[in-house]
């Protein structure tokens, strides 16, 4: 009989043992599997942060591009209505100045033919029988070149207006081609940032599936090895006291 509770004492402590160490390696496990969740946790937030910091920078830059092209859009129709305006201005500055200077040839013309009548007819008068058909020639003669002069005056005063149309059409033309490259320019600008943007993020989230894939990986290789360890400790308990109660038969 007291061999019997001498084994069922060493039996219990052996069990006690057992268990203790069964919740010893089960606490370790906890702790172990706790400490790489919390940097499981550290490192998706630190790789979160570092995504919205880089994100924040590409929308920021994004933004900064968009501003910069809006403000080039807006430039250039300020500018395309600053040179409409001018050319405008200068065709009627143009105009009013042919005009006025076609009333002033005009009032000279018809204050010359005055002066020129009130001649005639006094030479009329004095010699209307004798000179009535060279007094008709000089007048047709005067006449024509007054016309002439006339065609050719409206002629270059045509060609100046032509001229200056053409230099603001070529000067809005420089100006409207001006803006656009630099419209262009800031698109191509605001895409590569989108672009970048695009990659930093596939790239970020690459690095986190990585961390990701080797923290589980290695926690799944520390649990093989712990369960290998524990099943070891339990095969060499058992061994022992299968030894130990054969010992004692």
């Amino acid at each position: 009989e007291e061999e019997r509770l001498r084994r069922e004492a060493k039996e219990a402590a052996a069990r006690r043992r057992a268990e203790e160490e069964e919740e010893e390696w089960l606490r370790r496990e906890a702790e172990e599997r706790a400490r790489l969740e919390a940097e499981e946790a550290v490192a998706a937030a630190e790789a979160a942060r570092r995504w919205a910091e880089e994100e924040e920078r590409l929308r920021r830059e994004v933004e900064e591009a968009a501003a910069a092209a809006a403000t080039a859009e807006a430039a250039r129709k300020r500018e395309e209505e600053r040179l409409g305006r001018e050319a405008e201005e200068a065709a009627a500055t143009a105009a009013a100045e042919a005009t006025r200077k076609r009333a002033e040839e005009d009032e000279e013309r018809r204050s010359r033919e005055a002066e020129e009548r009130a001649r005639l007819e006094e030479e009329e008068r004095l010699r209307r029988e004798a000179k009535e058909a060279a007094a008709r020639r000089r007048a047709e003669e005067e006449e024509e070149e007054w016309l002439r002069r006339e065609a050719e005056e409206r002629a270059r005063l045509e060609a100046e207006e032509a001229v200056a149309a053409a230099e603001a059409a070529r000067r809005w033309a420089e100006e409207e081609e001006r803006l656009r490259r630099e419209v262009e320019e800031a698109a191509a600008a605001a895409a590569t940032a989108e672009a970048a943007r695009k990659r930093e993020e596939e790239r970020l989230g690459r690095e986190a599936e990585e961390a990701a894939a080797t923290a589980a990986a290695e926690a799944t290789r520390k649990r093989a090895e712990e369960d290998e360890e524990r099943r070891s400790r339990e095969a060499e308990e058992r061994a022992r006291l299968e030894e130990e109660e054969r010992l004692r038969r």
